[in-house]
């Protein structure tokens, strides 16, 4: 009888209890509920010009990540080229949203001021004084990439904050 009531109350007491627990594989044992993933926030459609110079070290980043695949995985429409006529005529052909280039090659990139297209720098070993003035002048500064996700982050935060900028615009 002892054990009865021992299993009984094992089994109850628990599911009565409501205790969040947010630990890294915690959130498997809250019995009264079932699995919490974070969602990703949701991403709107962009444009996402790769500019890679085949003398600049992102082409080699291009090669060995799978950068590509995985911006387009997340929605994103990416084009690559890889000479300055090609980054010429794309700048002239299409409507960009951000373009990616190492940091050599971006005073050769020019977008108007009607296009509002972010360039984002990619520094490859940079030191921390290059990084800091560069921070200055660009929205955000990609600094040796060793993973696709970290360009796919980079790409987000430079979208969300030109979305947050045109939203206080307009409010403002």
């Amino acid at each position: 009888m002892k054990r009865l009531v021992a299993l009984a109350l094992f089994v109850t007491v628990p599911t009565l209890m409501h205790v969040d627990l947010e630990a890294c594989g915690d959130k498997f044992l809250v019995i009264t509920r079932g699995t919490r993933f974070q969602r990703p926030s949701p991403r709107e459609s962009a444009s996402v010009l790769l500019y890679a110079n085949p003398a600049s070290r992102l082409t080699q980043t291009l090669t060995r990540l799978p950068i590509d695949a995985t911006l387009k995985k997340a929605g994103y429409r990416t084009t690559t080229v890889a000479t300055a006529d090609a980054l010429t005529a794309a700048l002239q052909s299409g409507r960009w949203d951000v373009i990616v280039a190492d940091v050599s090659d971006v005073p050769n990139i020019r977008v108007s001021k009607s296009e509002a297209a972010i360039v984002l720098p990619v520094v490859f070993d940079g030191a921390a004084g290059q990084i800091d003035q560069l921070k200055q002048i660009y929205r955000r500064v990609l600094n040796s990439p060793t993973r696709s996700q970290s360009v796919l982050d980079a790409i987000d935060d430079v979208l969300t904050a030109k979305t947050n900028a045109a939203k206080t615009r307009k409010v403002g």
